[in-house]
């Protein structure tokens, strides 16, 4: 009963704290708490990966400086912390002005619907850009034959491969790629492995296929794509030096005589994120692929 009693009063307290009269009150209040947190989550997101983080741990670091020298009495050091923290909110416009520029402009471009796509929905849009801009890079090597090998990490870890490469941790552009692969040059002979939508690493080892029913003409670059596949879940897509033609190989199989669509597909099926009904039919291609 003085449990129930004491509930009764946290209960009441609350309702006369908020001014909640009715079910709607509650609704407009997890409303309200909903908007603010989305919003700062979105801030913090923004500043995430900018020198806005380091900076807003200095503003931080003087608030925090500011509460203790209040609590302890320490006038001279209130003194000057209280001066810092009055020019605190034109010294945030002044330092984060262009996040703040960056933050209305995406707002300015993003849709109403764009704010409720799930975690699922935001992956398959940046694996559709990465996608787009590796086609258009592997185009344009098979067009130049500049031989190419690029390996897409799925679920079984590479660390090994890229341990044997050199780290760039770059985002996935189609200039990029074709840089990396320019004939001569240090990284042009190794694999460039994509790791969670970005360049990892380039100028990797693999391990080649010891598959005897190979077709002979296949050199290096072809063994060492359809190797790493043998070991692992990993996309290959190679790009032959010789001929201009552009393979892609899974799960230890080749196809080869790849266009840009099909290669998009491919790619497609590998890499979206799609529901458990869907993904037997997306592995049907898959299963077609044969040895050449």
């Amino acid at each position: 009963m003085a449990a129930s009693g004491g509930i009764g009063r946290i209960f009441t307290f609350l309702t006369e704290y908020f001014g909640i009269d009715s079910v709607w009150d509650v609704v407009l209040i997890l409303l309200d708490l909903a908007i603010v947190s989305f919003a700062v989550y979105k801030i913090i997101q923004l500043f995430h990966d900018s020198r806005a983080k380091q900076v807003g741990k200095g503003i931080l670091l003087i608030l925090l400086v500011a509460s203790v020298a209040n609590l302890l009495n320490l006038t001279t050091v209130s003194y000057v912390v209280n001066l810092l923290v009055s020019v605190l909110p034109v010294a945030i416009v002044v330092l984060f002005q262009s996040e703040i520029k960056r933050l209305f402009e995406g707002m300015g471009h993003t849709k109403l619907r764009d704010y409720f796509k799930t975690d699922k929905d935001k992956a398959n849009a940046a694996a559709e850009k990465i996608i787009e801009e590796i086609v258009v890079a592997v185009e344009d090597l098979a067009e130049n034959r500049v031989g190419a090998l690029i390996v897409f990490e799925r679920q079984t870890n590479l660390g090994d491969v890229i341990s044997s490469g050199t780290m760039i941790d770059a985002c996935v552009t189609s200039a990029l790629i074709r840089q990396i692969f320019v004939i001569n040059t240090p990284l042009h002979d190794g694999a460039t492995v994509i790791r969670n939508n970005r360049i990892y690493a380039s100028g990797c080892f693999l391990p080649l296929t010891t598959d005897s029913t190979l077709n002979k003409e296949l050199g290096t670059r072809h063994r060492a794509g359809i190797g790493v596949t043998e070991i692992s879940d990993c996309i290959t897509i190679i790009v032959s030096e010789e001929t201009g033609i552009i393979s892609y190989a899974v799960n230890g199989t080749l196809k080869r005589d790849m266009d840009g669509e099909s290669l998009k597909r491919v790619l497609g099926d590998a890499l979206l994120k799609v529901d458990k009904l869907d993904t037997n039919n997306k592995k049907k291609d898959d299963g077609g692929s044969v040895n050449e």
